[in-house]
Order: C-alpha cells, then sequence, then structure tokens
C-alpha cells in the first residue's frame, strides 16, 4: 500500500509540471515580444511566431544557428558580455540596443535577458525578450518636435488641468504676460481673467469636457 501511495504521489507531481510546461509553452507562442532561448554559446534552441513576426526568420531558418547574425556589427561583442553575465546568474531588464532583420534593416529593440538552468540548478541556457520600441521612439521624437516647436513659438502657448491649473507656460507666454513659469505653474488660470470675465474660463472648461 506504501508503494501504490508513493506512486500516485509521483505522478502527481509529473502532471503538475506537465501543466505548467504546457502553460508556459502557450504563453511563449502567444506573446507578442519575441522570445528566443539558447545555449550558452549562443546557438539558439527555440524561436517563437513573434520573433519571426519581428526578424523575418522561420524556425526551420535559425534552429541551431548562433545568434549573432541578428546583431550589427558593432553588436557582437555586446552579445558576449551578456553571456558571460548570464552565466553568473546575472539577470537584465530592459537594454535598449539594435538587432538586424532577415531584410537589412535595423530594429530598435528593448531586451530582458535570463538564465535557464537545469533541474539542478545549473546554468544551461539563456532566455531573451524581444520587444519592438520603434513606435516608443518615434513617439519620444515627436514629443521632442512638439516642445521644440511650443518653446519657440511666437504665440503664448499654455496647458492646464481640466481643474483650471496651468500646468504648463512657454517662453511667449512670459513675454506676453510677464510672469515666469515658476510663478505660474500650478495656479488657476483665472489669475489671467479680468474681475469682470471670471466665468469664462469655467465656461471653456465646460465645453473642453
Amino acid at each position: 500500500v506504501i508503494g501504490v501511495l508513493t506512486a500516485a504521489h509521483d505522478m502527481t507531481k509529473q502532471k503538475k509540471a506537465f501543466e505548467t510546461s504546457q502553460r508556459l509553452a502557450a504563453i511563449v507562442e502567444s506573446s507578442n515580444d519575441a522570445i528566443i532561448r539558447g545555449l550558452l554559446d549562443g546557438t539558439i534552441t527555440s524561436w517563437n511566431p513573434a520573433a519571426e513576426r519581428m526578424f523575418g526568420y522561420s524556425s526551420a531558418e535559425v534552429i541551431g544557428k548562433p545568434a549573432e547574425f541578428l546583431k550589427p556589427e558593432h553588436g557582437v561583442s555586446e552579445m558576449k558580455a551578456l553571456i558571460a553575465k548570464v552565466k553568473t546568474g546575472q539577470h537584465h531588464e530592459h537594454l535598449e540596443t539594435t538587432r538586424v532583420r532577415k531584410d537589412g534593416t535595423v530594429v530598435p529593440v528593448s531586451l530582458t535577458v535570463s538564465a535557464i538552468r537545469d533541474a539542478v540548478g545549473a546554468i544551461v541556457g539563456t532566455s531573451v525578450i524581444y520587444r519592438d520600441v520603434t513606435e516608443q521612439r518615434q513617439a519620444v521624437k515627436d514629443a521632442q518636435l512638439i516642445e521644440a516647436i511650443v518653446e519657440g513659438s511666437d504665440d503664448a502657448i499654455i496647458s492646464g488641468s481640466l481643474r483650471g491649473a496651468i500646468t504648463s507656460w512657454n517662453p511667449a507666454a512670459k513675454r506676453m504676460y510677464g510672469y515666469s513659469s515658476a510663478e505660474i505653474i500650478g495656479k488657476p488660470a483665472k489669475v489671467l481673467t479680468p474681475k469682470d470675465r471670471a466665468g469664462e474660463i469655467k465656461a471653456v472648461l465646460g465645453q473642453v469636457r
């Protein structure tokens, strides 16, 4: 009877391990981020659908090959340095760098690198998650351009909260009204309105809402 109970206990562990591995596999397959696993020498061992979409290679084309072809010429030493750190158990998050697609175009990515360990805890490989940050970088460039336009404008440009508090104040606003940004930011916009027209700001905010 004791032997039967032990066997049942072992089967339960195996079942849980199998279910966990199935869940993880499903997450990797459906992820919008490219997830690539490899050996400590850089050889690719798994390649999810998002990696195929991001880089243009099918899994059949890349599995078993060194990952160096994904990196610009200047990036090979970067990869070696990352693997060296992973071997010591270090974890890297949100490292911004670039990679090369099959068609030769360069894509900016944010990558997270983790160690893969075997049953006894020894580090045997790497797991790298790649996120395409093209849109984020473009958004930053757009924001910087808008900021430059606002700062260089001859028109007073003021932004504020829906409660009427001033949140930004460009140089032209300082020239027009005489207040510096330090003096005015955080104060209610009604300070700029004549007393006999105090209801204007409230009415405008109501329309904006």
